[in-house]
């Protein structure tokens, strides 16, 4: 199998496996994908194809072998969390994940119920499942012209990553009420490091914040660092603003620029 992977039987094997994900939603046209690690679409079924027809989506060979990720990144504020979702599915950090979503047509209010679960079969790490929920979505009000969603991202997030999150929190809100002396004070007790402006003393980074500096300095964007450090991109974001806060830089680049300038040495021993 593993010698085969790129050949048409291996993707016709998992177009057919791709029917024992229906049977649970026996009378429901569920529309179902095959992803790779990196999220390329591997194998899609007959109601993933017909929707994509008669929807008039432009997806070439009904988008297998593009990125199915790249089509999430809409102007939405659920669009960060289904992608990352999608990624630690991909990389085996969670074992299911469920999001429902709006996918309007100029004629019709769409909604779906997205289900991922590990697939692991040759190149095959998840399957998606996108089932049709339009009819079980209260129809429109003045009061409410949209439906409310819940939104919950727990089991989504690692626990590590929203316990980092808290206790930033915790920290800014320590700096923001402690008395001037007493900020002096901890300020004096912590090691420092060179301000990039002046050369005198500055707080140091944290362990978490020189793993995303340098990640930064690597080219790398809130995802890919995310992906990588097994975060979410808010919580990069949250570590990008402070960082930038204790560096007393305004902007990412020069934030990098102050990271290349420094002896490698010197970075390694921030504690």
């Amino acid at each position: 199998m593993m010698d085969n992977l790129a050949t048409c039987s291996t993707h016709s094997e998992l177009d057919r496996a791709l029917t024992a994900f229906e049977l649970p939603f026996a009378g429901q046209s569920v529309r179902a994908v095959v992803l790779d690690r990196a999220g390329t679409i591997l194998a899609t079924n007959a109601a993933w194809r017909d929707f994509a027809e008669t929807s008039g989506l432009a997806l070439a060979n009904s988008g297998k072998g593009q990125n199915y990720l790249k089509y999430c990144a809409f102007a939405d504020e659920q669009s960060g969390r289904i992608i990352d979702g999608i990624t630690q599915l991909l990389n085996g950090r969670v074992d299911c994940l469920s999001f429902i979503y709006p996918c309007h047509t100029p004629t019709a209010q769409n909604w779906f119920l997205m289900l991922g679960f590990p697939f692991t079969q040759g190149e095959a790490r998840a399957v998606l499942l996108h089932i049709d929920i339009s009819r079980l979505m209260p129809a429109a009000s003045p009061d409410r012209p949209r439906p409310v969603v819940l939104k919950d991202d727990f089991g989504v997030e690692p626990f590590n990553a929203r316990l980092e999150r808290m206790m930033e929190t915790i920290e800014r809100s320590m700096r923001t009420v402690a008395p001037a002396s007493d900020a002096a004070e901890a300020a004096d007790s912590l090691p420092c490091t060179i301000d990039p402006k002046t050369g005198g003393p500055a707080v140091a980074l944290s362990r978490r914040q020189r793993q995303v500096l340098e990640l930064m300095a690597k080219g790398l964007s809130n995802i890919e660092i995310g992906r990588m450090l097994a975060i979410s991109p808010n919580t990069v974001k949250i570590h990008v603003s402070g960082i930038l806060a204790r560096l007393g830089v305004p902007n990412r680049a020069q934030a990098i620029h102050w990271t290349l300038t420094r002896p490698h040495d010197e970075m390694r021993r921030q504690p």
